[in-house]
């Protein structure tokens, strides 16, 4: 079941049927397909993929034998080769890592549609942007041993999910399958040993699940042990109240561990925070409510694409309240929960924002509107400061060509700071950091020593405010609408980041008889460079 609604389930088709995109001649679903390489600038990307072999032909009728005859299972006791939901229709398929290659399911196969002569096909795809949309997995089961899990009596919320399933036929049959649930929320989450933040979605799937075991079993008492419980959501609340309505048993209080008497049979001991002292729980199933994570594969996707990974190893966002769906590297978008767990609903909001973005960068053919910053080999003398102060690490050194000039005190060949312009976002902070000069930015010192020299000129003991045109830009125009007035002498350089001012400019306006110089940018840590605001 997907929240806020009850209408689809992990089987049901209903979702893809009222998409209309899975139709779209333009859009093509590549399974068992992985990104190896991306090279390239933003507006032309070359991307490199490896595509695994499907096995089972487009001449499958999906009669199920070679599933009958597959000697192998895997972790989850399913056959190496299954049927699985994909593209809005069923498809069946081999599981490589699990397979044996005995070829039982080729020779049972009555119309010749399983092919182990397939082998893994390399393509290359040109893209003018890119979108990692990599989602996050349940946490490990390694984070939660100290609550029992690994027990036959203690699954997690998705393994619980899976139950209900076979559970439903039961209560058809009049037959309860368990007398009493203990549902433990924060399982290893808000943790600093574990899992420090909180994912957002498992006090709604437990409310969902104990709403639906107390509608399939009147009689089974089903307790969520809990410290807060986070129900963030239009609608979401509802959730709670019908979960008490329905008889649901609300206990303040975490267990510290899970443990079993001689039959087996878990034992949780709770604080109650609520009433005072402590309650003894004798459950039949403790249901853990754990985390969410980054998807396996995301730090490798995170450093083919050339993207930063946040603290908690998800794709690191490039302005969460105003770029929220941009990442660290231009051309380069981020949706759902490969920056950290939403829900579906949230998902797909993103989904439609970011598609809004992609079109309007590929309205501009991926170009940018400054151009990147550059190094003039004459002047640089390979010290590395500026590599060191860029924010995207646009910045390398590298071998000087022996036909390139080089500074007078520079005996041999050396290294030059080079830039690269795919990645290269024009803030200035390598041109503010370089004393050597050596880095030409799009907004030059001449230009902001041009700047101070008119708007010095006739004015007694002016001050000069650098300002970026980002917060402090909006501030200003905001205290303008308001008709905010500053003195007549105060006189204003916008730049694209503060981290453009160097101790140069700062000099320079004093030289020309400023009183004072004081810099306005981003409040810390909202810097749209990162670090601009640190730099100045």
């Amino acid at each position: 079941q997907c929240l806020p609604t009850t209408d689809a389930q992990v089987g049901s088709r209903k979702c893809f049927h009222r998409n209309l995109a899975i139709d779209d001649p333009n859009l093509h679903v590549w399974r068992r397909t992985t990104i190896e390489a991306v090279s390239g600038q933003p507006g032309d990307f070359s991307v490199d993929l490896r595509r695994l072999p499907n096995i089972v032909t487009d001449a499958c009728i999906d009669c199920g034998l070679c599933e009958a005859v597959c000697p192998q299972r895997t972790a989850d006791d399913r056959p190496a080769i299954y049927s699985e939901f994909y593209d809005g229709r069923v498809v069946r398929t081999v599981d490589l890592d699990t397979c044996s290659f005995c070829e039982a399911c080729r020779e049972a196969c009555p119309v010749d549609a399983i092919d182990f002569a397939q082998s893994p096909e390399r393509v290359t795809v040109h893209a003018v942007a890119l979108l990692a949309a990599v989602g996050c997995e349940p946490a490990p089961a390694d984070l939660v041993t100290h609550l029992g899990y690994g027990h036959q009596h203690v699954v997690t919320q998705p393994e619980l999910a899976q139950i209900l399933d076979a559970w439903e036929e039961l209560a058809s049959q009049g037959q309860m399958p368990a007398r009493e649930i203990v549902m433990v929320q924060c399982a290893g989450s808000r943790d600093r040993r574990r899992l420090p933040y909180c994912s957002r979605l498992c006090c709604m799937i437990a409310l969902k699940h104990a709403i639906r075991l107390r509608a399939l079993f009147p009689d089974m008492k089903v307790t969520i042990c809990y410290l807060e419980l986070r129900t963030a959501g239009v609608g979401y609340e509802n959730w709670y109240l019908a979960a008490r309505r329905a008889g649901v048993e609300f206990l303040r209080g975490t267990p510290p561990e899970v443990q079993f008497d001689e039959h087996g049979r878990p034992v949780v001991e709770v604080e109650d925070m609520t009433a005072g002292g402590k309650r003894l729980l004798r459950p039949d199933l403790v249901v853990l409510s754990t985390g969410m994570v980054p998807a396996q594969d995301t730090g490798r996707i995170a450093q083919v694409l050339g993207v930063d990974l946040d603290a908690d190893g998800f794709i690191e966002i490039l302005d969460r309240k105003n770029r929220a769906t941009e990442t660290t590297r231009e051309g380069v978008f981020i949706c759902g929960s490969a920056a950290g767990p939403k829900a579906l609903v949230e998902c797909n909001t993103e989904a439609s924002a970011v598609a809004s973005e992609i079109h309007n960068f590929l309205s501009s053919a991926g170009r940018r509107s400054t151009a990147p910053a550059s190094v003039d080999p004459s002047r640089c003398v390979g010290c590395d400061i500026c590599s060191a102060a860029c924010p995207f690490g646009a910045i390398s050194l590298v071998e000087r060509p022996a036909d390139a000039p080089r500074p007078a005190e520079v005996k041999d060949e050396g290294k030059v700071a080079a830039i690269d312009p795919a990645v290269c976002l024009a803030c200035g902070i390598c041109a503010a950091v370089c004393t050597e000069l050596a880095v030409t930015h799009n907004v030059s010192d001449d230009h902001i020593l041009g700047r101070l020299d008119v708007l010095a000129a006739g004015v007694d003991r002016p001050v000069i405010g650098f300002y970026c045109q980002e917060c402090a830009g909006a501030a200003i125009s905001l205290a303008g609408l308001q008709r905010d007035s500053y003195p007549a002498n105060v006189r204003l350089v916008e730049l694209p980041c503060l981290g453009r001012v160097s101790a140069l400019h700062i000099l320079e306006a004093a030289r020309r008889g400023a009183a004072a110089v004081f810099l306005a940018g981003c409040a810390e840590g909202r810097c749209q460079y990162r670090r601009g605001d640190l730099s100045a």
